[in-house]
């Protein structure tokens, strides 16, 4: 039975400091994604000018990591072994537009370790979408970050969450006061119901609608980026971090060296005390006149200052950012931008651990989503049945020449005699309509070398010409 009002805020109150604590973690990590990251260290006396500094020494590489790995992403089909595309359920996908949401669900996974999607019967309250194909309505796929919504779990590797909860802010325009934060709109999931609450600021949540989903489990769906054995789940930031500002540290070390220090400093000593205005100012101009310092005093010593040399100031962020390479797993190419000379060998060895992680994302990332599948054959007309060994099918992004492609796939199906059919799944520049239509213009190709086939075999030769094609002899 769904929960009674009193239970339901009860439980939402409980439930809301842990939430609270999530969100402000997640939005931590998240200001490293955007680059929005702690400053490097000043002292409260510095300048305006070393503070300028400070705002310019800031860069978004784990940023630049995390995207780097959700760009290898991409979800192109569903189906069972053995058996065509799962029309059926693929229409759910392509109607909640999972196409482009996907890589955002990647990107928030990856981020803060954790993201989930919610999957709702269709007219649920409070709908971000409507989802229908030719007309017919769609379960509605609702993606979260975990800096909107948590999971509350009995064990750590529980398949289905206990409760869930998930909260956005309230618009602006229904503060009573000006300039004053409103409030949350709050929805509690559990296996019975969705919950919908309104929480206005300083006030206990108030239930405004309830609404049985009757899946039985709790519709929420995790995607985790790396999960310990006790269940933690780890992004991509997190670890990365003291790397991340050590990079900024040294980046703003060479500015104010290359603001303060990169040029030369011309001093003069022993000058004469001038006795007079007049002096002073004649010997200002003897100082400034052409760049040229001179002066009458035979005790006047006039010398320079070096500058400091910016190489190895230079040299100090590369070997840092090399380093998160190389802890990330990411290939140095990604995060430098060096790729000159660089045979196909050398850069596929440069890929070999980036691409084992990419494939391991793959395992996580693509079981979440046959969750959700699952999950969607329950609400769909008819109780779908799933096959247990059906699987999303990932776009293969790895980088290969047109001539290499052609060459590897053309020896596996005259080798191996790998049906071409199989192959054209693993060809990254087709999409599904392309294998499709290649499918047919195949079946068709082979109907018609039946059809001659046949002919060919039956063919006997027409009346009055011999069998060599001659006239018969009279």
């Amino acid at each position: 039975m769904p929960l009674e009002d009193a239970e339901a805020e009860a439980l939402v109150q409980r439930l809301w400091p842990e939430w609270a604590d999530s969100r402000e973690r997640s939005r931590e990590l998240q200001a490293w994604a955007l680059g929005q990251q702690p400053k490097p260290t000043l002292p409260d006396s510095a300048t305006a000018e070393y503070r300028s500094l400070q705002e310019k020494a800031i860069t978004p590489w784990l940023g630049l990591v995390v995207q780097s790995l959700a760009q290898a992403l991409i979800v192109e089909g569903y189906r069972s072994s053995g058996a065509a595309e799962d029309e059926a359920l693929w229409a759910v996908w392509q109607a909640n537009q999972m196409d482009a949401k996907q890589t955002g669900i990647y990107e928030a996974a990856m981020t803060t370790g954790v993201a989930y999607v919610a999957v709702l019967p269709t007219e649920m309250p409070d709908a971000r979408a409507k989802p229908t194909v030719r007309g017919v309505p769609m379960p509605e796929w609702r993606p979260y970050s975990s800096a909107e919504m948590s999971a509350f779990y009995e064990r750590a590797y529980d398949e289905w969450p206990a409760y869930a909860l998930a909260a956005t802010p309230m618009p602006t325009w229904r503060s009573k006061v000006a300039g004053q934060f409103p409030g949350w709109h709050v929805t509690l999931f559990d296996d019975e119901a969705v919950y919908l609450f309104d929480m206005p600021t300083g006030q206990t949540p108030v239930l405004r609608d309830r609404r049985e989903h009757g899946m039985g489990v709790c519709p929420v769906v995790n995607y985790v980026n790396r999960q310990t054995i006790t269940g933690r789940a780890i992004g991509e930031i997190e670890p990365y971090t003291a790397v991340a500002s050590r990079i900024d540290q040294d980046v703003f070390d060479r500015l104010v060296v290359q603001r303060f220090g990169s040029w030369k400093v011309r001093y003069a000593t022993g000058l004469i005390t001038p006795t007079s205005d007049d002096e002073q100012h004649k010997q200002e101009m003897a100082l400034r006149l052409s760049d040229i310092l001179v002066s009458d005093s035979t005790d006047t010593v006039f010398g320079t200052l070096d500058e400091t040399p910016l190489d190895g100031h230079m040299q100090v962020p590369i070997y840092d950012v090399r380093m998160l390479a190389a802890v990330s797993q990411t290939p140095p190419t990604h995060l430098t931008g060096d790729l000159a000379n660089i045979s196909a060998e050398a850069l596929a060895a440069i890929e070999a651990a980036y691409n084992r992680k990419v494939e391991q994302r793959k395992v996580t990332f693509g079981e979440a989503h046959e969750k959700a599948f699952r999950l969607s054959a329950t609400i769909m007309p008819g109780n779908l049945e799933v096959s247990e060994d059906a699987q999303v099918r990932w776009r293969d992004m790895e980088s290969r020449s047109m001539a290499q492609t052609a060459d590897a796939f053309g020896k596996l199906a005259q080798t191996l005699q790998i049906p071409v059919e199989v192959l054209w799944d693993k060809l990254g520049f087709l999409t599904d309509q392309d294998r499709e239509r290649a499918r047919q213009l195949r079946q068709q190709g082979d109907a018609v070398d039946a059809i001659v086939n046949e002919l060919r075999r039956g063919q006997t030769s027409p009346p009055g010409i011999g069998p060599g094609g001659e006239p018969p002899a009279v």
